[in-house]
């Protein structure tokens, strides 16, 4: 069919339509006030006479206005294939209320009078197509039916179960289920930063807990206790760890680590470990106190006790005591060769250890000797037959007026004063003339020496002396190093073979630019023959 025809055709299609559109009613159900097809004006199929083409009333070409612009020209593809064009023979183009249980139609203008528009793809007449054709804020629904909204519009949020939820009016909300690996965050499906739920451990008492949604972590601190610090571990589970030398014996984190391993006694060096009856606990080890020695299970003072002496099971022998962790005699004996003697009277020990004599010893002088030293010799070794074999070749004055000078000394530390190799010897002879300074009591003489302190700029003017001695006797303290100032005066005391040393740090313990003086001597009343060397190294 050309264009034009076709073109006419539907426009009376329309027309006529469009004069039924006004009288059709919702209710399908026939009734005397629905409309018959004579009273639309289309032909009376029922007669036998057909009329000719030319005469139905219907054909009249409708005016340009009254035709709807879509109908003005339809191309082929504008035309729904379902529907066919009537013929002049049969007029069924005429609204079927059978049809999807509406009023069929070809335009909006056939369902105008009832409200409603045309759905052209079903060819019905439908209360709305979008939400224009509804009123308010209704929209309008999947079955075209204007209705009160199923949701409200608004951004996309997450549900619990971490799924994008979005809201559709017409239908409600709609979920959808992120891909494998993502979550739904702030509404959208983005890969998670942690898996949700999970608490993990950073550095130290450091928890990482993750959100709901996985988009982040929050970080919390273990807490700490008494002596102990927090720590996190395994899959975040929260714990503590001891300070050094502290402990959790009753596995109590609430009051933290409670003993001191370093010095409890019932858990000395760690939980459990109970020192015995009589032992402390020093730094984390059992042991005794003070100067006592653990001795067969016991703590005793070995620089008493005669059966530890110094040590465990080192004995004293008969008449000796402990002093200082060494045996010694008491009573005014001397120890020769493990007994105490006394060298004064001891024929085989007259005067000193190993000294013998033939008529008796008195005084610790062989009887019948009437050997008397010169000056500064010393009968050592006790026999008259080589006299008084020792010269005191000291360097040292015997008094403090004649004090042997030494180099001036300034206030550096590291600058040590030295005297070396100096003796003192002694005995029990009498001395004609008597040596500067002798006494008799102790057979020996004093040393002097005498130091200028220079002192300087910022300087303590404290001191420090050591003493080590050699060839006499290691029992008892019978020599004795004096230091004197302006200021001050101290000493110290040292066996015949041994070691000593003072010092102090104090402030201006002398003034500068004054003398200082260092004496050595012997102190034992009992003047036990020998000869001892000293070393003097000082500072000041």
């Amino acid at each position: 069919m050309h264009r034009p025809v076709a073109a006419l055709v539907l426009l009376a299609l329309v027309g006529c339509g469009s004069s039924r559109g006004g009288d059709f009613s919702l209710d399908a159900s026939p009734s005397a006030d629905a409309p018959t097809v004579a009273d639309a004006g289309a032909p009376d199929v029922s007669s036998d006479d057909v009329p000719g083409v030319d005469a139905p009333v219907a054909v009249d070409v409708p005016a340009p206005d009254d035709a709807p612009p879509v109908i003005d020209a339809p191309s082929p593809e504008d035309v729904p294939t379902a529907v066919d064009v009537p013929t002049l023979d049969a007029p069924s183009d005429a609204p079927d209320a059978g049809r999807d249980g509406g009023l069929s139609c070809r335009s909006s203008r056939e369902c105008s009078a009832l409200g409603f528009v045309c759905d052209i793809a079903r060819m019905t007449c439908v209360e709305c197509l979008t939400e224009v054709d509804c009123t308010g804020v209704q929209v309008c629904g999947p079955d075209s039916v204007c209705r009160a909204p199923r949701c409200t519009v608004g951004p996309a949020t997450c549900t619990a179960e971490g799924r994008v939820r979005t809201c559709d009016p017409r239908t409600g909300f709609v979920e959808m289920v992120c891909p494998a690996g993502m979550g739904c965050i702030a509404g959208r499906c983005q890969t998670r930063a942690c898996t949700p739920g999970a608490v993990e451990c950073g550095a130290g008492a450091e928890r990482r807990t993750c959100s709901a949604d996985g988009s982040s972590q929050t970080i919390t601190a273990c807490p700490a206790a008494p002596n102990a610090v927090g720590r996190c571990s395994g899959a975040g589970s929260c714990s503590i760890v001891c300070n050094a030398g502290f402990a959790d014996c009753n596995n109590n984190t609430a009051d933290g680590c409670e003993r001191d391993t370093r010095s409890d006694v019932a858990h000395c060096g760690g939980c459990g470990r109970g020192c015995t009856s009589g032992f402390v606990c020093v730094a984390g080890a059992c042991g005794c106190a003070g100067s006592t020695v653990a001795c067969g299970g016991r703590c005793l003072d070995v620089g008493s006790d005669p059966a530890n002496c110094g040590a465990c099971g080192r004995t004293c022998g008969a008449g000796m005591a402990c002093a200082a962790g060494s045996c010694v005699c008491t009573g005014g004996l001397t120890s020769c060769g493990g007994r105490c003697v006394n060298t004064q009277s001891d024929p085989a020990n007259c005067g000193g250890c190993g000294v013998a004599c033939g008529t008796g010893c008195t005084g610790g002088v062989c009887a019948g000797s009437t050997l008397t030293c010169s000056g500064s010799t010393y009968d050592v070794n006790g026999l008259t037959s080589d006299g008084c074999e020792v010269v005191d070749d000291s360097v040292a004055g015997h008094s403090q007026a004649t004090a042997r000078a030494r180099p001036s000394q300034g206030c550096s530390d590291t600058t040590l004063g030295t005297i070396n190799g100096v003796r003192i010897p002694s005995d029990a002879r009498p001395h004609s003339p008597a040596p500067q300074g002798f006494v008799a009591t102790v057979g020996a003489t004093p040393d002097w020496y005498s130091v200028l302190a220079t002192g300087g700029t910022f300087c303590a003017n404290n001191y420090g002396v050591t003493v080590v001695t050699s060839g006499g006797s290691s029992e008892g303290s019978c020599y004795v190093v004096t230091l004197i100032t302006d200021r001050t005066t101290v000493s110290m005391a040292v066996s015949g073979s041994g070691s000593n040393t003072m010092s102090s740090a104090a402030f201006g313990l002398y003034t500068e630019n004054t003398t200082v003086y260092l004496r050595v001597e012997k102190v034992c009343s009992l003047p036990l023959r020998e000869s001892v060397e000293y070393t003097l190294s000082y500072h000041l």
